[in-house]
């Protein structure tokens, strides 16, 4: 139903009020447009996501900032929830320090400075809590992942601490794939048609491989299951 005086939030079926005029802003220059016009319930879009479910804005947007021309934002994309699985951040409002086991508040915006500008940034949010947990992650030289404190064997991790810039550090996948600090490629056994590291070839066929005397790898666990099975 659509009320005389056109306000967003009027639900007065009897409202005999004239309309406000329109921002100069926002108002149609045309026919065409005037034809074509919707009010800010329909028109509202956030500029990230692309909603235009009315319930996902906040009630400041659709009564003042709807008139003005710049990107809008649901609440979502104001203030995403954050993406880590394990993270105890409340769910709701969003507030790294809320304990309240039901809590129903709309997450409060974030300063502009800090908010996602793209739909990736929001799917990929997370909360300050988090982020400060991310300074625990280690680059692996092998896979080039920044991978958490448990991906690496303890005493790799204590030796690295010591000394960061010098002493590189391999997660313990790329280890059990027979990568090594000195050597973080991987080859192709010919056999079992892997690709592992360095670790798992016979050193020597490897060298000469490597500088083009043989054709084909086989890595040791192929060479001793055919030496056992002859």
């Amino acid at each position: 139903m659509v009320y005389l005086n056109r306000h967003v939030n009027c639900v007065d079926p009897k409202c005999n009020l004239k309309p406000d005029p329109l921002n100069n802003r926002i108002l149609p220059k045309t026919l065409e447009a005037v034809r074509n016009f919707k009010c800010a319930k329909c028109f509202i879009t956030c500029s990230i996501c692309g909603t235009k479910d009315v319930g996902a804005f906040s009630k400041s947007y659709i009564k003042h900032k709807v008139d003005l021309p710049y990107n809008i934002r649901c609440n979502e994309c104001c203030h995403p929830a954050c993406t880590n699985p394990d993270c105890s951040t409340c769910k709701s409002c969003r507030d790294i320090k809320c304990n309240r086991f039901s809590c129903a508040k709309t997450p409060i915006p974030m300063h502009k400075k800090w908010r996602p500008k793209t739909l990736e940034e929001v799917q990929n949010f997370k909360c300050a809590r988090c982020k400060e947990q991310t300074f625990d992650d280690y680059n692996c030289i092998g896979c080039d992942k920044m991978k958490d404190a448990k991906a690496f064997e303890t005493e790799a991790i204590t030796v690295h601490r010591k000394n960061p810039d010098r002493r590189k550090i391999l997660c313990l996948e790329c280890l059990e794939q027979g990568r090594t600090i000195r050597d973080t490629k991987l080859y192709f056994c010919h056999l079992c048609n892997r690709r592992l590291g360095r670790a798992k070839f016979c050193i020597s066929e490897l060298q000469n491989f490597q500088r083009g005397r043989l054709i084909i790898l086989q890595c040791t666990e192929c060479q001793l299951s055919n030496t056992m099975s002859t």
